[in-house]
């Protein structure tokens, strides 16, 4: 679930341009790592490392590699019978590494949220509410980050 003030965020500072890759990477990798403890794939662990890389070095074929990798790994992940859902969290840590490395934020963002709500209460992923200090933090670090890439 993607918070309506950080589309409102992305629209304003066009967010999706080709200026804005790099912000753009580094805000989806800030929101993948905040639910990174709940990744089991060692490939997407890996991709995620990748990521945090290149908002440091900006290598842009390790990303484009990283990028491919993540992206597979999320199509053939299976979850896991773990009664807690952190298995099925995992599936949406795992799709917002994926995104993230894509350049894609605000999905990244999204499925973060939603992985960070599921782990902590599967029934609460349809309660709006439930999202709130998730979002908050998402648009406060969208906010931070943007300071710093002008």
């Amino acid at each position: 679930m993607i918070a309506p003030e950080l589309e409102k965020i992305g629209k304003q500072i066009d967010l999706n341009s080709v200026d804005n890759t790099l912000l753009r990477i580094a805000f989806g990798v800030a929101c993948a790592t905040r639910v990174e403890t709940s990744l089991s794939d060692e490939t997407i662990i890996d991709a995620l490392q990748v990521g945090k890389r290149y908002v440091l070095d900006v290598n842009d074929e390790e990303l484009r590699r990283a990028a491919v990798d993540a992206s597979s790994a999320c199509r053939r992940h299976q979850g896991s019978n773990s009664l807690d859902g952190s298995g099925n969290a995992a599936v949406s840590s795992s799709y917002s590494v994926a995104a993230a490395l894509r350049g894609r934020a605000l999905e990244a963002a999204g499925y973060a949220a939603y992985a960070a709500v599921y782990a902590y209460s599967s029934s609460a992923v349809t309660d709006i509410a439930a999202y709130r200090d998730e979002h908050k933090w998402q648009i406060n670090t969208l906010n931070t980050l943007l300071d710093e890439h002008k």
